[in-house]
C-alpha cells in the first residue's frame, strides 16, 4: 500500500470520540471473539518485549514482531505469560503486556480481492489500503457492521459484509482438499500473499503440506498449525482427485 494507514493512537482517538457519541454501545474488544480454549495471543503492535516478570522492570527476555503468534501460559492484571517460539526453534518465555496483543484472537481471511480498508467505519470514510484475497486478520474488535483489525502495526476497518472465512470455515477448506505441495527449498511462510507481510515459520525442503488457494504467484498452505502463504516457485505442486482448489 502506497499510504500509511491510521496509527493504533489514532484509532484509540477514533474509538474514543465514537463511543461518547453512541454510548459505549457499539464498540466490542477482539479478545475472545475467537475460538475460547485456543490458548494463543497474536502481537498487533510493531513489536513487543518479553520480560522476566510481569513488570517493566522486568528484563528483556527477546522480543516478537507484529504477527507474531505467543502461546498464553496465564494472566496477571494487564501482563500475559506467553511462550514465543521463534522460526530457528528457540523458545522464550516471559510476561508482554497485554495491551500490545490480542488473547485467543478471531482471525478473517479474505476470499476476494481489492477489499477495501477505511480509517473509519463508514464507506465515505478515507480508505487507506486495498487488499488481496488471501490476506488473514486479526480483529482487534468490532464496530456496528465493521471489523477493527490488526495490519500491517496500524489499524482499520473492514466490511464485515465482504466474503471472507473465519478461522474454523478456513481450516474446514483445508481439511477437504486433495491437493499438496511439498517444498522444493528453505522457504519462508508469510501471513500474507507478498514478501513484505510478516514471517510466520521458516519451513525446510521437502515438506508436505496441505494447499488451499493460490493467490498472485502465491500458494496459501497449512503447516505447523497456521495458515500462510509460500512462493509458488518455492513448492512443487502435487495433484489428487481433484484438479484444482478454490
Amino acid at each position: 500500500m502506497k499510504k500509511r494507514i491510521c496509527g493504533l493512537l489514532v484509532l484509540g482517538l477514533l474509538l474514543f470520540a465514537v463511543a461518547l457519541a453512541d454510548g459505549y454501545n457499539a464498540y466490542d474488544s477482539g479478545d475472545y471473539l475467537g475460538l475460547r480454549g485456543s490458548g494463543v495471543a497474536i502481537v498487533v503492535t510493531k513489536s513487543v518485549t518479553i520480560r522476566t516478570e510481569p513488570s517493566f522492570n522486568g528484563r528483556k527476555v527477546e522480543s516478537a514482531s507484529n504477527g507474531d503468534v505467543l502461546q498464553v501460559l496465564g494472566e496477571d492484571g494487564n501482563w500475559v505469560a506467553v511462550a514465543y517460539t521463534k522460526s530457528n526453534g528457540n523458545v522464550y518465555e516471559g510476561w508482554v503486556v497485554r495491551d500490545y496483543v490480542v488473547v485467543e484472537p478471531m482471525t478473517i481471511t479474505l476470499a476476494v480481492s481489492n477489499v477495501p480498508a477505511y480509517c473509519a467505519p463508514a464507506k465515505g470514510a478515507k480508505m487507506v489500503g486495498s487488499l488481496p484475497k488471501g490476506t488473514t486478520l486479526t480483529v482487534l474488535g468490532t464496530w456496528d457492521d465493521y471489523y477493527i483489525v490488526s495490519l500491517r502495526e496500524a489499524s482499520a476497518f473492514i466490511s464485515m459484509n465482504v466474503n471472507h472465512w473465519t478461522s474454523t470455515e478456513l481450516y474446514e477448506k483445508f481439511y477437504g482438499s486433495t491437493v499438496t505441495a511439498s517444498t522444493l527449498r528453505r522457504t519462508r511462510m508469510y501471513s500474507g500473499p507478498g514478501t513484505d507481510w510478516s514471517t510466520l515459520a521458516t519451513i525446510p525442503a521437502g515438506v508436505i503440506v496441505e494447499v488451499g488457494d493460490f493467490v498472485d504467484g502465491f500458494v496459501m498452505i497449512e503447516y505447523d498449525g497456521n495458515v500462510g502463504f509460500v512462493e509458488e516457485e518455492n513448492v512443487q505442486i502435487i495433484y489428487g482427485e481433484n484438479d484444482s482448489v478454490g
